[in-house]
């Protein structure tokens, strides 16, 4: 039986950076759906790339749209996907929603955490490429102030 997506994303990639918003939830026609926008943007990248994963709404998973999902991020890597900062933004569901992606990303054997906020995980960023300093482009910085509801750069520390 076919059934109509569930999930939402919008997907952007800047440079070495991969910015996607998800709004949940989720199933695995909806990840088949993500699937082919990302596999356009990211089919001709040939460098280690990071992704900054901002999730709203009852963000999780179908069972079979979990085992898709593990797949797809296992394909990512070997694109150069080499580590994820995520953003919830539903606080009142958070615990469940890092629960699910926790086993996730573990099954798929990528680097992750979980940041409070986008100066945070920037920061996360910058460690764990062993940069002295990151900085999101400005655009990138837009595309997610927006997506956070964020009114200014001042607000990006919050």
């Amino acid at each position: 039986m076919k059934f109509i997506p569930h999930g939402n994303t919008e997907v952007f990639f800047f440079n070495d950076i991969l910015l996607v918003q998800a709004t949940g939830p989720f199933n695995r026609e909806g990840v088949v759906e993500y699937s082919e926008n990302l596999s356009i943007l990211v089919s001709n990248n040939t460098q280690y790339f990071s992704k900054i994963l901002v999730l709203a709404g009852l963000a999780l998973f179908t069972p079979d749209a979990e085992v898709l999902i593990v797949h797809e991020i296992r394909k990512l890597k070997d694109k150069g996907l080499n580590m994820i900062a995520i953003l919830i933004k539903e606080p009142a569901v958070a615990h469940i929603i890092m629960a699910q992606f926790s086993n996730i990303f573990m099954r798929a054997g990528v680097l992750y955490t979980f940041s409070t906020s986008l100066k945070d995980a920037e920061r996360w960023l910058a460690l764990k490429r062993e940069e002295t300093h990151f900085s999101l482009s400005e655009s990138a910085a837009k595309i997610l102030s927006k997506w956070l509801g964020l009114d200014s750069e001042v607000e990006r520390d919050v």
